[in-house]
Order: structure tokens, then C-alpha cells, then sequence
């Protein structure tokens, strides 16, 4: 239990600090309480995002439908963060819900990539003779 509370924690985190380099750009005057709302926004949505993916992964065999299914999830997800930017930040939805879907892109895509990585590593590797290393 410890160990899935851990990797809640290592996940939120390291989205909220993917998250909030695009917002390192935006106006001065803004920009702390743009990167304290995303982390609020985080740790509500981040946590629950994750288990549901696990939880779905036990079900979801189908490699196409499960995309499709983190698909929709992240769409939710942007569309509920982008309600609390606006009820927080005091800007037009239009705007808020632009940033939403800028930081879930970024950090989206910089997942799918951190993936990608952590399975070419987790592959064997093969000497020249076809003997795993």
C-alpha cells in the first residue's frame, strides 16, 4: 500500500513540475498564482487519473481501446482543471481552458516519451551471438 501511495506521490509530483515549465512564460504578476493553481488542480485530479488507469488497465486488454479510454479521461481531466483556472485565475474560460489543454499536452506527451524510454530499457539486450546480456 505504502509502495502505490509512493508512486502517487512521485507521479503527481513530477506532473506538476512538467506542468509548470510552460507557465514559467506567462506574465510575472500571474505567473505564481498560474503554477499554485495547477498544482491545486493537480493534486485533485493526478491521484484519481492514475488509479483509474490502473484500475482500467486490469479490464481494458485491448490495446486501441484503452488509449482511446486515457483518451477521454484526459480530455475530462482538462475541461474540469480548466473550471477551477477560471474560478481561481479570474480569466476567460477560452483562456483557461487553452492553458489546461497546453499543460496536459505537454506533460502528456513528455509521458508517453518517458514511457516509451523506460520500455526500450526494460528490453533485453542482445550480444552479437543473439545471448541475452
Amino acid at each position: 500500500m505504502i509502495n502505490i501511495i509512493l508512486i502517487l506521490v512521485i507521479l503527481c509530483g513530477l506532473t506538476c513540475l512538467v506542468e509548470a515549465i510552460p507557465l514559467l512564460f506567462f506574465n510575472k504578476a500571474k505567473r505564481r498564482k498560474w503554477i499554485n493553481t495547477s498544482f491545486l488542480c493537480n493534486f485533485m485530479t493526478n491521484p484519481i487519473l492514475n488509479i483509474l488507469l490502473v484500475i482500467l488497465s486490469i479490464y481494458i486488454t485491448n490495446q486501441a481501446l484503452y488509449f482511446l479510454t486515457v483518451i477521454v479521461l484526459e480530455i475530462i481531466v482538462i475541461i474540469f482543471e480548466a473550471f477551477i483556472f477560471y474560478n481561481v485565475m479570474g480569466e476567460s474560460f477560452k483562456k483557461c481552458l487553452a492553458v489546461s489543454v497546453l499543460i496536459n499536452m505537454v506533460s502528456f506527451i513528455l509521458g508517453l516519451l518517458l514511457l516509451k524510454i523506460i520500455n526500450i530499457l526494460d528490453q533485453p539486450t542482445y550480444s552479437l551471438d543473439n545471448e541475452v546480456l
